[in-house]
């Protein structure tokens, strides 16, 4: 009867942290949502920023270099002026130089000097191997056109950012190929969901359902959902080889104290171990948020 008391204890937590993080889990799509509407309106305020509108460049280089520290996810931020010259351009790991190259013919140019409203697209590096999101919005003054301000952000490493702040798996699919994972396995039973991206029409992530028991199901090889199938409503998909497994309840039965003890307090660590991982995980990607937020 002792060990009644650390053995309930060790049930909480253990079925405190599978809420904590089976909750998660649920809203992925919509903290990812979220993530890039907050990088979008970043981006906006570094648009409408005094620094952008100044005939001195050196305010916009030193904003390009703060923003490039604050959202690794930049890989390049570079300032036109109305006629697509670039003036002033920032490239991760590189000087912030003044190349004056013609970009007058780029589709993103064109288009915001066009409609003076924002432009989003997706392009591949082949060299590199990389997506990359281009998203271009006008610089305004005086309700005057007076260039672009352009961000070439890597989708990766966006999505790597996003992950240093969570805990439960997911897969990240682009088109019909998988993108990124974080603590993913092909084994599990998921559902899919469309993410909203600027600049992406097909993209969407994986992630465990809410599920009795938390089960993983058999691997699936025999379906495999085509990001064009995917619908608004959740898609769970499952192998046709899994089953539902319900185990018996074991017959009461004296043991070692001592031994269950020492297991008890190993799964109570243990438990208290995960939980504080995902709280930290949490205020991380609070703090991370809350600087995307501040204004220039």
């Amino acid at each position: 009867m002792t060990l009644n008391i650390p053995l309930r204890v060790s049930v909480l937590l253990i079925a405190g942290f599978w809420i904590l993080t089976n909750a998660d889990s649920l809203s992925i799509h919509i903290e990812m949502n979220k993530y890039y509407e907050k990088m979008d309106e970043s981006f906006s305020r570094i648009a409408r920023s005094t620094a952008l509108k100044s005939t001195s460049l050196s305010g916009a280089e030193k904003l390009f270099v703060r923003e490039m520290k604050k959202n690794r996810a930049y890989y390049t931020l570079i300032r036109t002026n109305s006629k697509g010259k670039v003036i002033s351009e920032a490239v991760r790991g590189k000087k912030v130089e003044r190349p004056n190259t013609d970009v007058v013919r780029e589709k993103w140019f064109q288009t915001v000097k066009k409609t003076k409203e924002p432009y989003y697209s997706i392009i591949r590096d082949d060299d590199r191997g990389r997506y990359y999101l281009i998203w271009s919005k006008p610089v305004i003054k005086n309700n005057n056109f007076v260039g672009t301000v352009t961000a070439k952000i890597d989708l990766w490493d966006s999505f790597y950012e996003f992950s240093n702040s969570v805990y439960y798996p997911f897969l990240v699919r682009l088109n019909n190929l998988s993108l990124f994972s974080h603590k993913w396995n092909n084994d599990f039973t998921y559902k899919e969901e469309r993410l909203t991206v600027p600049g992406i029409n097909r993209i969407s992530v994986r992630y465990i359902p809410e599920k009795k028991g938390f089960s993983v199901a058999v691997k699936d090889t025999s379906k495999i959902v085509s990001d064009t199938d995917v619908q608004t409503a959740p898609v769970i998909q499952k192998s046709d080889t899994a089953k539902d497994k319900v185990a018996s309840a074991p017959k009461d039965k004296k043991g070692n104290p001592a031994a269950v003890l020492i297991i008890t307090i190993i799964v109570i660590v243990a438990g208290g171990a995960m939980v504080a991982l995902v709280i930290v995980s949490r205020n991380r990607r609070k703090a991370f948020l809350k600087e995307l937020d501040e204004e220039q």
